[in-house]
């Protein structure tokens, strides 16, 4: 069994955690690939978060207790949980990582041959509509229609 989470949630180090929105995504992906000489001390290669999948899955743990875990063990619990989904036999994850396909595909999540559950279930209708909806900026129409005219 695995917990799986957003950065906001999942992440444990100090430095990364108190950033905001895409300013964290984009700081923890620096120090995972060790960009400007920085890197992230809880980041561990693909090979150790699997090596240390059985002794992590053997105990049930909430994501609050993921982070503890891996506060206390110095792995990332974002990246394990993405690392080790295909070897666990239960994944509990946001319902936005299945319905919104970009997620979905991001996350690599195969509902084939699954049984979902979904908590919180009148939240699902909500969650479609706005990962189906976009918005269009005035500016963005305009230039649509420069470019509209500029084929005629």
């Amino acid at each position: 069994m695995v917990v799986s989470a957003s950065r906001d949630h999942a992440c444990c180090n100090m430095d990364i955690k108190e950033l905001k929105g895409g300013a964290k995504d984009m700081e923890c992906k620096r120090r995972v690939m060790g960009l400007e000489g920085k890197s992230c001390r809880y980041s561990r290669l693909e090979s150790t978060y699997r090596e240390m999948a059985p002794k992590i899955s053997s105990n049930v743990m909430d994501l609050e207790e993921l982070v503890e875990y891996g506060q206390y063990n110095k792995i990332c619990p974002f990246y394990y949980s993405r690392r080790v989904k295909d070897m666990m036999d239960l994944l509990f994850i946001p319902y936005n990582y299945l319905l919104d396909r970009n997620l979905a595909r991001m996350y690599d999540i195969n509902c084939h041959n699954a049984i979902l559950i979904f908590d919180e279930g009148h939240n699902v209708p909500t969650c479609s509509r706005e990962c189906s909806s976009f918005e269009l900026s005035t500016n963005t129409l305009s230039q649509a229609l420069v470019q509209l005219s500029a084929l005629k």
